[in-house]
């Protein structure tokens, strides 16, 4: 039974009736839970007190796991930002990366090993076409000053200018090749199939 005060404190009893003879009795027994309240006091302060200090530790413990765990990805991404069209040939060190960085870093590779020959594919395109509109040109140059050097007769003429215009009709295909690759490259050809021999060809 709860006893409502007991030495100042609240208490908890316990009672008993036996019969002692012809006589009934009741016998009571009890304690003050002062001592209980105590202890759940001390425990509520400790927790109070500690908690704040759990939670910090549990919150620095998380960065630094985060910040370990993500220090490859870290890394790799700087290596990504020093990678520019002039070094395409350089590649992701992966290090102690978890396996899925390893896979993203692979990927990651394999993506530039495919920009790297590209680039290389259209700086020789670039080269070859540069080197196949410069033979014209010059022609086109040498016949011109040749023809402006000194007086001529028509014939002489018109045989110059028979030159320049073979050389600016090659002109002409070598830049509409150009252009028919650049719409083949972006994809705006259609292209038709047809079935043929080869000993036609």
């Amino acid at each position: 039974v709860d006893v409502p005060e007991l030495d100042g404190h609240a208490a908890r009893a316990a009672t008993r009736r036996f019969t002692a003879g012809n006589v009934t009795c009741l016998a009571m027994a009890g304690q003050s839970t002062e001592s209980i309240y105590s202890d759940l006091r001390g425990f509520r302060d400790l927790l109070f007190g500690a908690l704040p200090l759990l939670l910090a530790v549990a919150g620095l413990g998380g960065y630094a796991l985060a910040t370990r765990s993500l220090a490859p990805l870290n890394a790799m991404a700087a290596q990504a930002r020093e990678i520019t069209s002039s070094s395409l040939d350089r590649r992701l060190a992966v290090g102690a990366a978890a396996g899925e960085l390893r896979l993203l870093a692979a990927s990651f590779n394999e993506l530039l090993s495919r920009l790297d020959r590209s680039f290389e594919t259209m700086r020789r395109f670039v080269a070859d076409a540069s080197h196949e509109l410069r033979t014209p040109l010059a022609v086109i140059r040498g016949e011109t000053d040749v023809a402006l050097a000194r007086d001529r007769n028509a014939a002489e003429y018109r045989e110059t200018l028979g030159v320049v215009q073979d050389e600016a009709r090659r002109l002409s295909r070598l830049v509409e090749d150009l252009l028919s690759l650049a719409r083949a490259d972006a994809g705006r050809v259609n292209l038709k199939s047809e079935f043929w021999y080869v000993e036609d060809l």
